[in-house]
This record gives C-alpha cells, sequence and structure tokens, in this order.
C-alpha cells in the first residue's frame, strides 16, 4: 500500500543521506509496514535538505513543480532560474504521495522563514534562505535522532546476530542502527566512527567476541559515547560474559543465548530506558 511504500522510501533516502548500505528484503518489507508516519515537521526539514541539496549555489533559484508537470533545468527554460528538479525525488525525499503535501510541506517552510517564493512567474521559484542553510546546519549537529551507532564484532558469524536481533530490535523501538562497516566513506575509518557517534541518539555495544580475544574497537566505541554524555546499551552473548573487562561489566548487560532472545531484550530495555524514537511501531 502507498503508507508502506513511503516508509520503505524513507529507509532508502536515509540510508543514501548516510552514505551506509541498505539490503532490501522481507524482513526490510515487514519492518517498513510497521513504522510510524514522519511528523510534519521532520518531512518539511528532509524536503528543506533536498531544496539545498539541488541548489547550485547559496541563493540559487529553484523552479517548483505545478501540480500538473514537472519543470527540470532544461525544460521552459528560462533564465531566471538556475536548478530544477526529478519531482519522485522530491516526493521520496518528503515522504509524500500526493501533491497537496508537497505544498502544505512548503506552505510550513515558508511560514519559518526557510524558503522565499519569488513574485509572479508560473510555476513559480523558490529560494532557500540564511535561515533554512542555519537550520539544516543545526539538524546536522544535533538532530532530533533516529540514528543508533551499534559497536560490534564484525565477524561472519555475527551477521544473522544482527539481521535477526539487534537490526529489528532497534527497528521496532522506532530507530535506525548503523554500523559502521556497511557505510561507504573516503575519511579514516576512526574519523567516521567519532563522526557517525556523534550524530547518534544512542549508542549499543556488544562485546561478545572469541575467547581470549576482546574487541578493544568495542570499548573505544562505547567509553566515547560516554565521554560524549550518550546513552549506551550493554550486550553480550551469555558464553562470554565473563570474559568482559571488569572496568565494564559494572554496567547492566543484556546477556544472550540467541538472536531472538537477543531482539526481544534489546527492545524491552531501549523502551524502558530510553524511550520510543521518531520511527517508532504502531500499536
Amino acid at each position: 500500500d502507498d503508507q508502506s511504500k513511503v516508509r520503505l522510501t524513507h529507509e532508502i533516502v536515509s540510508n543514501l543521506m548516510s552514505g551506509a548500505t541498505l539490503e532490501i528484503g522481507s524482513s526490510t518489507l515487514d519492518q517498513a509496514r510497521l513504522a510510524k508516519p514522519s511528523l510534519p515537521s521532520q518531512r518539511a526539514v528532509r524536503l528543506l535538505r533536498y531544496l539545498a541539496k539541488i541548489s547550485t549555489y547559496l541563493g540559487a533559484k529553484i523552479r517548483f513543480p505545478s501540480e500538473y508537470g514537472i519543470y527540470p533545468a532544461d525544460v521552459n527554460k528560462n533564465l531566471s532560474v538556475d536548478t530544477g528538479f526529478r519531482t519522485d525525488e522530491l516526493y521520496a525525499w518528503s515522504d509524500s504521495i500526493k501533491y497537496a503535501e508537497l505544498a502544505y510541506l512548503l506552505e510550513m517552510l515558508e511560514a519559518d522563514k526557510l524558503v522565499k517564493f519569488e513574485d509572479g512567474g508560473s510555476p513559480p521559484t523558490l529560494i532557500v534562505t540564511p535561515l533554512g542553510y542555519s537550520r539544516i546546519e543545526k539538524e546536522r549537529v544535533n538532530p532530533v535522532n533516529e540514528q543508533v551507532f551499534v559497536a560490534m564484532w564484525f565477524d561472519a558469524s555475527m551477521d544473522k546476530v544482527f539481521s535477526e536481533g539487534f537490526d529489528p530490535s532497534i527497528r521496532m523501538a522506532g530507530y535506525r542502527p548503523i554500523r559502521i562497516d556497511q557505510k561507504e566513506h573516503l575519511n579514516k575509518i576512526d574519523d567516521e566512527i567519532v563522526a557517525e557517534i556523534k550524530r547518534s541518539r544512542f549508542l549499543v555495544a556488544d562485546f561478545t567476541s572469541a575467547p581470549k580475544s576482546p574487541r578493544g574497537g568495542v570499548y573505544f566505541e562505547a567509553g566515547l559515547a560516554l565521554g560524549l554524555g550518550m546513552d549506551v546499551v550493554w550486550c553480550c552473548r551469555e558464553d562470554m560474559i565473563n570474559e568482559v573487562h571488569f572496568d565494564t561489566r559494572q554496567f547492566n548487560h543484556i546477556v544472550w543465548k540467541t538472536s531472538q532472545e537477543l531482539k526481544t531484550k534489546l527492545h524491552k530495555r531501549i523502551c524502558a530506558t530510553i524511550g520510543e524514537g521518531p520511527l517508532g511501531t504502531i500499536g
């Protein structure tokens, strides 16, 4: 149905925005059907980010489509218009189905002075205002965030644990998980880890490892999150809990045996201690 398509598209666009890899399967579709629609304010900001993305320079004029057509830069060319866009991208970034939704979200942006319409002309043109760019920068630094950083052992034995345990439980709680090994980037890996942790609402740290081979990276990432004042949810597979370092063993770990047990316990822990996120499940 249309709402499920919107929620799946939201997930695709979110991953494109963060540079993460998304594999779509039956479980992804099931999760999309359960997710709550985004709030209008969240959709408006995503639309604003798209308008800034396609602006060829600061103050560029953007030709907005009419209800009946699409006006990219090379169609009905007008020297006063600097850029156009694909209508399907406009709908995708704003979680919209109908043109009326786009118009309403633009009214919200205009009311907050984040965009400005030029006088006259058909179809209308608009620009992203200085306040609009400031709002985008603010969202990037301190977003009402749906992202959760998962620090864990990137071993093949843990792939199913992530796909059937960590991933669905975090999504059910209303957040979007990110694993640094699934993100495309050009920076030093340490710099990218720090950046993504800072962008996240909280961190899930799992200390499962091979015997006598603790995952130093997980300890580092959990410590960084604590230093930043972030919430950390601590986890470990039952057979490895006694090998967790004594400095962190004091924290209340979720001890799990199977992916399904992890899924249930982690979802309950997140909802009880942090609260449901902006993408929380219906019901």
